[in-house]
């Protein structure tokens, strides 16, 4: 915001002391404290007098006094007891002689202000109507600037004759003004004082504020690079847009109309180098002073301007299907802001939510059908993929192997038929799979070249035609055991005695104890190369290389356990079997020779 120079003066603040409180300690969230100069006095202090307390000072005075404008004012004695009389002072009549009591107003604001005008409405009876000499009982006005106080005003007379109004110019800097009231020891009589009312403080001109700034009502996520950042500000009159790509370093954004990085309104139009995740915040700043330099984001998003990718997998296009229950699958990615939904449709309907990367259709009716798949990630983007197949309920019948988990990897994939078919149509095709096909009877067999990874999900498609020379196709899939297995074995000693608690250790860092008839187990272990350790306090340490193939026995070798007392040696065999819970483990047992002391 530019600083204000208005032909109308702006009102800093006004009151006629109405609404606002009784105590002036009420109205402390608005600027304004009272106090006293002179200790001793504690008690005397300006206050607000209402209709009642103004009845109540008129008849101790012996005529009436009343507010300006409406039925309040202040009055420099409301509160406190006059020593002279010992009753109140507002029921005497006249202040504590030797009081001496302020009462101020500091504008929220006043380092806005350039400059201020104070004017006010003021009762003031101090002493005698013709008293011409210096008053010793007097109201004043005085202002400060944050360094220093000095007096800018003075009753002018002891007695104003009723309510008058007076101004008074503070200059910029001004950091309160107040109004004071000052009784001597010995006053001139017994007069009531002084009350004043309808305040009023306005400025010619209103300096800007320290500005202020955030960026707000950002989305997470854009699918496109150039993106609208609001701004909302606050006495500013230009911002500059700050943002970092991942975790890199903070960079004040540019553009060819804004080669200094100031911009003069909101939003700011951010053309991002690239996708992915940015972070920004922003500065704001006018003639006189800009905020301080941020390092905390103040919104994040990612702009994604990539489709994500979907791939029909099953059925194969074109596929005649021999049953209405259809299961179509798919596999969908994103690599920017990931999958936000997933929907289908079928035959050119409406499109459905679903979940996962499949959905089984129950009951088909036969003929041609198209089912088209549209995913959307978080930034908007879509992709869509379709497949067409038919249902022809006359298919043949037909079973298949294997189905399910933990297939062993040497499976060999076979379709049996209870229909006649063209065999020579009939094809099966192992997905990333290479081997051949046989038949034997109503049955095909497709054996793999080499064996099955393990722990694979494998997707196999039978195809081919029926007797009457109808197209058909068929999708199952299956998976392939994990490649893990169990050794076990058991330790003796020289005697063939077993050897309870020695520490059997893989190279892999895997480690057992035997137990009370020398036996060790090591559980879910993958194929490879092994070092096996056998030690035991008072026994020499073994050590043996193990090669882990799968469903095939390896033979170790000879170990020559030597000692003292002669040479200990045996052949060991291990088998692991994996995917089965009942392994050969060693053949022979390990021999332990202890030591002689």
């Amino acid at each position: 915001m530019n600083e204000v120079d208005a032909a109308e003066p702006t009102v800093v603040f006004t009151t006629d002391f109405e609404g606002i409180g009784i105590f002036i300690s009420d109205w402390a969230p608005l600027g304004w404290s009272r106090g006293v100069y002179v200790s001793g006095h504690g008690d005397d202090q300006w206050c607000r007098a209402n209709a009642d307390w103004m009845r109540t000072l008129s008849n101790a005075v012996g005529y009436t006094i009343s507010a300006h404008s409406s039925a309040s004012a202040l009055y420099c004695a409301k509160l406190g007891v006059n020593d002279e009389t010992g009753y109140s002072s507002i029921s005497s009549g006249y202040p504590d002689p030797g009081m001496d009591a302020w009462v101020r107003f500091a504008p929220p604001e006043a380092d806005r202000y350039d400059g201020m005008t104070l004017t006010f409405w003021y009762w003031a009876k101090t002493g005698p109507s013709d008293y011409n000499g210096e008053l010793t009982d007097l109201l004043r006005v005085n202002v400060n600037n944050g360094t220093g106080t000095r007096t800018a005003w003075t009753q002018p007379y002891a007695d104003s004759q009723g309510w008058r109004m007076a101004t008074v110019e503070m200059p910029a800097g001004t950091v309160w003004m107040e109004w004071e009231y000052k009784a001597s020891e010995t006053p001139l009589g017994h007069y009531p004082g002084a009350l004043i009312d309808d305040v009023t403080v306005v400025t010619g001109k209103v300096l800007p504020g320290p500005p202020t700034s955030h960026v707000v009502g950002m989305s997470g996520y854009y699918n496109a690079r150039t993106v609208s950042v609001p701004v909302s500000m606050s006495d500013a009159d230009r911002i500059s847009l700050h943002y970092r790509s991942g975790e890199g370093t903070w960079t004040k954004y540019v553009d060819d109309a804004h080669s200094d990085g100031l911009f003069t309104g909101s939003p700011i139009t951010f053309k991002a180098p690239g996708d992915g995740r940015f972070d920004v915040f922003s500065i704001a700043s006018n003639l006189t002073d800009s905020e301080p330099m941020k390092s905390v984001a103040e919104a994040s998003f990612i702009i994604d301007t990539v489709s994500p990718t979907v791939s029909m997998t099953a059925p194969i296009d074109g596929s005649l299907i021999g049953t209405g229950s259809v299961k179509v699958n798919w596999t969908a990615d994103d690599v920017g802001s990931s999958l936000a939904k997933t929907e289908m449709r079928i035959d050119g309907g409406g499109l459905t939510a679903v979940s996962g990367t499949s959905y089984t259709f129950g009951s088909l009716t036969e003929g041609a059908h198209t089912v088209t798949v549209v995913v959307t990630d978080l930034a908007g983007n879509s992709a869509q993929a379709s497949v067409t197949f038919i249902v022809d309920l006359n298919a043949p019948a037909m079973t298949f192997t294997p189905t399910g988990t933990d297939v062993a990897r040497s499976s060999k994939i076979s379709v049996s038929f209870q229909d006649e078919v063209d065999k020579a149509s009939i094809g099966i095709t192992v997905e990333g799979v290479q081997g051949s096909l046989s038949w034997s009877g109503d049955a095909i067999t497709f054996t793999p070249s080499s064996l099955l990874a393990p722990g694979s999900t494998y997707e196999v498609t039978v195809a081919g035609k029926n007797a009457g020379g109808d197209g058909f196709s068929e999708t199952w899939s299956f998976s392939t055991v994990e490649d893990r297995g169990t050794i076990t074995g058991i330790v003796r000693d020289g005697n063939g005695d077993p050897v309870a608690g020695a520490t059997v250790t893989l190279s892999s860092g895997a480690s057992t104890t035997t137990d009370d008839n020398g036996r060790f187990e090591f559980i879910n272990v993958s194929s490879g190369n092994y070092t096996v350790s056998v030690s035991k306090d008072g026994y020499q340490t073994l050590t043996m290389e193990v090669e882990v193939t799968p469903m095939q026995f390896e033979e170790l070798g000879t170990l020559s356990l030597g000692s003292g007392g002669g040479n200990a040696s045996t052949t060991y065999y291990i088998v692991a079997a994996f995917g089965f819970v009942v392994l050969l483990a060693f053949c022979c047992a390990f021999y332990i020779v202890r030591r002689r002391g």
